[in-house]
C-alpha cells in the first residue's frame, strides 16, 4: 500500500522533480498514460487498505482480478503511447526491451487472472 503512494506521488511529479535520468527520458506523451496509472495506482492501494480491514479471502481474488484487468489496460496503454525515449540518456536498446517487457507482463498478468479465477472457483487458497 506504501510503495502504491511513493509510486502515485513519483509518477506525477517526476517531470517537476527534475530526476535525473527519469525525468530526462520521459516524453511529452508521459500525460497520455498519467490517468490510467494513477487509476490503477489509486485502487491498488485503496483495495490493499480495505484488505487490511476486511479479511474476505472471496474479496481478496475479485479485488486482485479486477486490479489485474487495470494492470492489463495500464501495460498496452504504455506500449501503444510509449511515453520513453531513452536515447536520450544514452541507453537507446531500453525502448525495445522496456516494449518487449511490457508485454511478456501482459502474458503474466493473463496467467494470473486465470489462476485466481481458477482457484477462486475451486476455494483453493493461491498461497499454497
Amino acid at each position: 500500500m506504501i510503495g502504491n503512494i511513493a509510486a502515485l506521488v513519483i509518477a506525477n511529479y517526476a517531470i517537476e522533480w527534475n530526476i535525473p535520468y527519469v525525468s530526462e527520458a520521459l516524453t511529452g506523451r508521459w500525460e497520455d498514460v498519467l490517468g490510467i496509472l494513477n487509476l490503477s495506482l489509486a485502487l491498488s492501494a485503496i483495495c490493499y487498505a480495505v484488505c487490511i480491514f476486511y479479511d474476505e479471502r472471496r474479496f481478496y481474488y475479485a479485488a486482485r482480478m479486477a486490479l489485474d484487468v487495470i494492470g492489463i489496460i495500464v501495460l498496452y496503454r504504455l506500449i501503444t503511447v510509449f511515453p520513453f525515449d531513452f536515447t536520450t540518456i544514452g541507453i537507446g536498446w531500453l525502448n525495445t526491451v522496456a516494449r518487449i517487457g511490457f508485454g511478456i507482463g501482459i502474458f503474466g498478468v493473463i496467467v494470473s487472472i486465470i489462476t485466481r479465477t481458477a482457484r477462486l472457483v475451486t476455494g483453493k487458497n493461491i498461497y499454497f
